[in-house]
């Protein structure tokens, strides 16, 4: 990360070439957090007095609330003074695709004053985050130093932004919490925004400081269609990789497919249907899930053509059995069309990748060599490097442009031979699709980054579906904190009857999780400590105490076990004292070949710090009986 210090010449860096009839912008600065700001309301990084430094990170949407919790924790090591983080997102989709948080420096954080001292007594930060794109952004954006758009925090958006009431040039105040609260947001601000494809742009092109990913790099092949195609295959060669989080991902069912779900397998007039119990969740098979996730390419056997390429087999949702019936024909409440969306991610999701990885496989079984260019055509989809255990392909809907994507078409009418399938851009984007598709409401089909209007009919009563997609669990608030109801269309079901708990993951018993990574390329004291804060179990904790406390249990992030992090000897897990995680996708000492790797099976992490004699144990059963 490049230190950024006072000065004309820093202006002239960032804004052009400072000429002598050019007048100074405007500065004023806020006393209670003591951070200066241009006319337009965004951070002024060239005050005097108030160095900053500017770091851009791309990749992981579904690590967003770990990201925001830690610059928030309010503890003596925080990388930022407790409550006086400046949030800034861009106004379309409040924040799901673009993020900026700006903040004072914590002196009192042993690692902070270092970098503080040998880099001219900085004063503050000012840290970007992509989540458009995904995790795939954050890999080639460091391997590559690819430059890709975040927002515009400079003086040159003045674009006039509207949120309630409230107008302003460039960025605008979402919300304020009034004074310095620890453990949140000062104030929050929507700005313009605009991608390099829009007229005018609003953005400013970078590449990435570092950068953070939902599975190890060795997952994101174009084979596999976690990248584009035509991408070479990654290489760590000067890169740094340091483990990030243990993290859970659940499958998520439209509400109304959930309640249909436990109404076939709890029977009419269940007190389950509906209900948010861990007893009341319905399950599907990790076969099943595979089925209806799969991606094919379209073949003949016998002169008989098979479903269309690209999306399951599963097309129709008569097509899961009930008995004699089926569980489209067995539900007492239903939509118009029984035909199966899919609400998933785009090429280079995390969440995506992980998936396809432990449902399918996908990436896990063709070998790779670092550099190889990897490409395929629809002609040749079926080769010696083609995997056959694909995600789902994109035929549908997308919410960002996806390069090297073989078989986007938009709008397409629903298939009878295949599942409809969403590519959105983001997790904010995948909720937005399943609420939407839930309810059918025609004016929201009309918005926003899934906006398929009346492809699927033209009042909410025949545009609702039965929707399916995946999702990383710290959503509480739109699937169900216990007491509430959630505020989405959407609830989490069980894989082999198992809900998706810290505990169940760290005994073995739930397979949907991974551990993520964070990368760079050049080595900087206060990135390593900005990815250290976003790595602590009492940080994972808090955010999992409040965004993962579900009905059905406490779900969300661990720990990834080291020699300084370890995991309770009896297997147990502190889901939001100290979430460790006992089991690993490392092997010790978790560092060059022995470090994360998503195709290996989970196994018991062993650390030379454990007590002597002492062996690291699974729990079987948390609670006995008697």
């Amino acid at each position: 990360m490049k230190k950024l210090l006072l000065g004309a010449a820093v202006s002239a860096a960032l804004f052009g070439t400072v000429a002598n009839a050019v007048v100074a912008p405007v500065i004023t600065t806020d006393p209670a957090v003591a951070l200066p700001f241009y006319a337009n309301n965004t951070p002024a990084i060239t005050a005097a007095g108030n160095t900053t430094a500017v770091a851009y990170l791309a990749g992981s949407s579904a690590l967003k609330p770990v990201i925001e919790a830690s610059l928030n924790d309010n503890s003596v090591n925080s990388v930022c003074v407790s409550g006086t983080v400046i949030k800034y997102q861009d106004a379309a989709t409040s924040g799901s695709d673009q993020a900026a948080y700006f903040c004072k420096l914590n002196a009192a954080n042993p690692a902070v004053k270092a970098y503080q001292a040998a880099n001219g007594n900085v004063a503050n930060l000012l840290l970007y985050k992509r989540d458009n794109g995904g995790s795939l952004v954050g890999v080639s954006g460091v391997i590559k130093a690819a430059k890709v758009e975040f927002l515009n925090l400079t003086t040159t958006n003045v674009t006039p932004v509207t949120v309630g009431t409230a107008t302003a040039n460039g960025c605008v105040v979402a919300s304020s919490a009034g004074a310095v609260t620890p453990g949140k947001f000062y104030k929050t601000y929507s700005c313009a925004y605009a991608p390099n494809t829009a007229s005018p742009a609003i953005n400013v092109n970078q590449a990435p400081t570092f950068g953070v990913a939902d599975a190890s790099t060795n997952l994101f092949t174009a084979v596999s269609e976690n990248a584009p195609h035509g991408t070479a295959v990654f290489s760590l060669t000067g890169i740094t990789v340091t483990p990030g989080t243990a993290q859970t991902f659940g499958i998520a069912a439209t509400t109304s497919l959930r309640n249909a779900l436990q109404e076939a397998q709890f029977g009419h007039g269940s007190a389950c249907i509906g209900d948010e119990t861990a007893a009341c969740m319905p399950s599907l098979t990790k076969a099943q899930l595979a089925e209806i996730f799969a991606g094919h390419t379209s073949v003949s056997v016998n002169g008989v053509s098979l479903a269309d390429a690209g999306a399951s087999k599963i097309a129709d949702w008569t097509q899961l059995k009930v008995g004699s019936s089926n569980l489209y024909d067995y539900a007492t409440t239903k939509p118009a069309s029984s035909a199966v969306h899919i609400c998933g991610r785009t090429i280079g999701s995390g969440t995506k990748t992980v998936v396809g990885a432990v449902l399918l496989g996908n990436a896990c079984k063709t070998a790779t060599t670092a550099g190889v260019v990897q490409t395929e055509t629809l002609a040749t989809a079926v080769t010696p490097l083609a995997e056959n255990n694909i995600m789902a392909r994109n035929y549908d809907w997308r919410s960002v442009s996806e390069a090297g994507q073989l078989d986007f078409a938009a709008g397409v009418p629903e298939s009878s031979s295949r599942a409809t399938v969403h590519a959105m851009g983001s997790s904010g984007d995948l909720v937005e699709c399943l609420d939407e598709l839930n309810s059918g409401d025609q004016t929201k089909l009309a918005a926003g980054n899934f906006a398929p209007k009346t492809f699927y009919g033209a009042d909410a009563a025949s545009a609702q579906r039965w929707a399916i997609g995946y999702i990383s669990l710290d959503r509480n608030a739109e699937a169900g904190i216990p007491g509430t109801a959630g505020t989405k269309g959407y609830r989490i079901i069980k894989i082999n009857g198992v809900e998706p708990t810290l505990q169940n993951v760290a005994n073995g018993s739930y397979p949907l999780w991974a551990e993520a990574i964070y990368l760079n390329k050049t080595a900087n004291g206060l990135v390593t400590e900005i990815i250290n804060s976003f790595t602590k179990p009492t940080v994972l904790g808090d955010v999992n105490k409040a965004k993962s406390v579900y009905t059905w249990g406490t779900s969300g992030n661990m720990a990834v076990p080291n020699a300084t992090k370890l995991a309770n000897l009896d297997g147990t897990v502190n889901p939001i004292s100290a979430p460790i995680n006992p089991l690993s996708y490392s092997i010790f000492p978790g560092t060059g070949t022995s470090a994360t790797d998503d195709c290996r099976n989970p196994l018991l992490y062993t650390n030379t710090n454990s007590a002597p004699g002492a062996k690291l144990g699974l729990s079987l059963v948390a609670t006995p009986v008697n």
